[in-house]
């Protein structure tokens, strides 16, 4: 089942867009609200997440790797399982999976397939140093950021497969899985050095080693079939690199590296002299002739001994599958020789025509040979003697290849939604050039994203030829005028500004004008998403407060006295009987002594009537020694009443006792008035409650005060103590 855009997980990640999937789950882009980022989530599909093995083991392994950090690791944030939905929250990269950079570009530079490596066995390593083994590196876990950072992402993943859910990704995996994992055999670290070779051995020969009709044929093809040297399809890979690739891709794990650790220093030195000598390298074409072959077989065919056999059998074997390697060369070297001898005939022909056709000419050639001669001899000359003449005849012959090469059609490719130095690169490999001739904002792409070019994909181009690209801004600013956001109330407006991808910063401030917790007005006028709006809002108009006066343990004569000389009026009064309170004395009041209230506003109070009329004088005398205690230990979470809003948003919570003492209500305040962010998860935690004498029953209430409205409420009981 795919998710809708704006459907929540968890009252928290709000889906996007689908951004990809394969044969075991979905991946979605998402907004997490709580913490004002977007994240990747990646959903299991609904055949697996029935699968509780599949689900058990999935949960292990995908916890285990989100302990994992590291720059060239996809980060995990949290593993879920909801309404029996499993799915993984990661960090969202932004850029491009190695294997769609590999399609985009044949094969890749050799220096920058060796430096994405390093950064893959780094990620790698740091896994290994914990105990966790990938299982299913290949290009398609492999992701380049537009930074060029290179991370691996589905940790874990891999060793939750069963034999019913292998074939979902059988197909993605096979061509870069070990022998041991084709076989069904133990597999450690040393399989994930495998898979990291055959991924080099595709980054820098353009192809995976082995192919087949399907999947089993592929797989036996990794256990069986010789390797052949990626030097064949790519005359530039050094013998020091393919040594290193082959080595990887050794039939044994014991003949491989034993950890990341020694191919790490490897790829770093073979790095290093590459930098020392790229200038010769890059000036020459390496050819592969037969005493090259050999070595390379020799190296990689020491290093896959099998462990079980030894002695004249393996020799022979060598020797037999060297003659047959032989072989082959030696047939592909008869067709070329024999397509040789035909383009020469074909070379004599043409000449045989020329000659033929300048045969009137050769005349004025022999008298313009004669006075070049006789020009030459004299001492002057305009023609550059010996070496300089050949150079000149270098030259021209080079340009004339050069504006032949220039003429010659290539078919432009599609460098839509790539980064625009991607993009340019793979142009410029292609001898084309690119040119920005506009840009505007895109609400899918991201800044520097190519949005269209001209020509189109497929067009036949000459080399040199400009490609016309439009570039992306990235979304655009958000415009906050037309969001109506005058005469609403700062909350309503702080969920607008979110709901946009916008962060809010709240100010309050008096005004005449404008309500209590009403918008006054906003800044900046337009933002970028991500970028934080500052709201000011209104505290209504500055009075100056008068301090409430404390009622409890006086008579209700000065208690009303103690009111009206504050400037304040009397609010509800109730009648309570208690044993503990004499008669017509304060037991409570509803707002918090020495608390600031505007003028005018009013207080109430619980007055005592005394014990109840059947309380007699050996009750009363209990009272002094027993007391009713209750407790509780739990908690309540703000974003129950406002949502998962933002730390922002804020209301006026206080935790009371209510109790019912002989038909009359009684409240006992817990907690005094306390404002809480929409982010705060309240503790309602009391070690010891005092209820009244004899009610062994209350409730105890987490109250919104605004609205007076009872958002919780927990039954305790209350137990006879000393």
């Amino acid at each position: 089942m795919l998710l809708r855009a704006g459907t929540f997980l968890q009252n928290r990640y709000e889906i996007i867009k689908r951004i990809g999937g394969g044969g075991m789950s979905e991946v979605y882009k998402a907004k997490c609200h709580k913490l004002n980022r977007y994240v990747a989530i990646k959903v299991l599909k609904e055949e697996f997440g029935k699968d509780a093995n599949f689900v058990k083991k999935f949960n292990i392994e995908a916890q285990a790797a989100a302990g994992l950090s590291h720059p060239n690791i996809v980060n995990i944030y949290d593993v879920v399982n909801e309404n029996n939905m499993h799915f993984i929250v990661m960090e969202l990269i932004e850029g491009i999976t190695l294997k769609d950079y590999i399609a985009s570009k044949g094969m890749l530079d050799i220096k920058e397939a060796i430096n994405i490596a390093l950064q893959v066995a780094k990620g790698l390593e740091c896994a290994h140093e914990r105990n966790i083994v990938h299982r299913d590196v290949k290009p398609q876990n492999i992701i380049i950021s537009v930074d060029g950072t290179v991370k691996v992402a589905d940790f874990g993943i891999a060793k939750a497969t069963t034999e019913e859910t292998i074939n979902a990704f059988a197909l993605g995996s096979v061509h870069y899985i070990s022998p041991e994992q084709a076989k069904g055999a133990y597999t450690d670290i040393r399989s994930d050095i495998y898979s990291l070779g055959v991924s080099l051995y595709e980054m820098i020969s353009g192809r995976v080693p082995f192919n087949g009709e399907n999947a089993v044929a592929v797989a036996l093809a990794h256990v069986e079939e010789v390797v052949t040297p990626p030097s064949i399809y790519n005359s530039k890979i050094s013998p020091e690199l393919e040594t290193i690739v082959l080595k990887c891709m050794q039939k044994s794990p014991d003949r491989r590296y034993q950890n990341l650790k020694e191919l790490i220093k490897e790829l770093q030195n073979l790095l290093i002299q590459r930098n020392d000598t790229s200038a010769e390298v890059d000036s020459q074409t390496r050819m592969i002739d037969k005493s090259d072959i050999v070595s390379i077989n020799s190296i990689r065919r020491d290093n896959a001994v099998p462990s079980n056999r030894t002695g004249d059998s393996y020799v022979e074997e060598r020797e037999e599958e060297e003659e047959e390697f032989e072989g082959e060369v030696k047939d592909k070297k008869k067709k070329k020789a024999v397509k040789k001898d035909k383009d020469v005939d074909k070379e004599d022909k043409k000449m045989d025509s020329i000659m033929t056709a300048l045969g009137a000419g050769i005349a004025v050639i022999i008298v313009v040979v004669i006075l070049f001669f006789i020009i030459r001899f004299s001492g002057w000359t305009p023609f550059p003697k010996n070496e300089e003449s050949k150079n000149i005849i270098s030259t021209e012959s080079s340009s004339a290849e050069s504006e032949t090469s220039v003429k010659a059609d290539v078919e432009v490719p599609n460098i839509t939604e790539l980064p625009q130095d991607v993009a340019k690169t793979r142009l410029e490999s292609l001898s084309l050039k690119m040119a920005v001739v506009s840009s505007k904002y895109d609400d899918e792409l991201a800044k520097d994203y190519i949005i269209s070019q001209n020509p189109y994909p497929k067009a036949k181009a000459s080399k040199g030829d400009t490609v016309e690209v439009v570039i992306s801004l990235g979304k655009e600013p958000i415009d906050l005028s037309k969001l109506n956001l005058s005469g609403i109330s700062t909350e309503a407006a702080t969920k607008i500004l979110e709901g946009k991808g916008l962060k809010v910063s709240v100010v309050d401030e008096f005004s005449e004008n404008v309500e209590e917790d009403m918008l006054i007005r906003y800044s900046p006028s337009t933002a970028e998403e991500g970028h934080t709006v500052t709201l000011y809002n209104s505290k209504g108009k500055k009075v100056n407060k008068i301090k409430v006066p404390s009622l409890v343990n006086k008579d209700e004569e000065s208690a009303v006295a103690l009111i009206q000389a504050a400037g304040l009026t009397v609010g509800d009064v109730k009648t309570v009987n208690s044993t503990s309170v004499e008669k017509g004395y304060i037991i409570s009041q509803d707002v918090k002594a020495d608390s600031e209230v505007e003028p005018g506003s009013s207080v109430g109070y619980s007055v005592s009537a005394g014990p109840p009329p059947e309380t007699t004088q050996a009750t009363t005398q209990a009272t002094q020694a027993y007391k009713y205690i209750a407790s509780i230990d739990t908690t309540y979470n703000i974003a129950d009443l406002i949502g998962p809003a933002s730390s922002t948003t804020s209301v006026k919570i206080m935790i009371r006792l209510k109790q019912n003492v002989s038909g009359q209500v009684v409240y006992t305040t817990l907690m005094e008035p306390r404002k809480l962010t929409g982010d705060t998860i309240l503790p309602v935690k009391f070690k010891s409650i005092e209820g009244a004498y004899g009610v062994d029953q209350g409730e105890v209430e987490v109250v919104e005060t605004n609205s007076n409205s009872v958002l919780k409420s927990y039954t305790v009981e209350f137990f006879k103590v000393q």
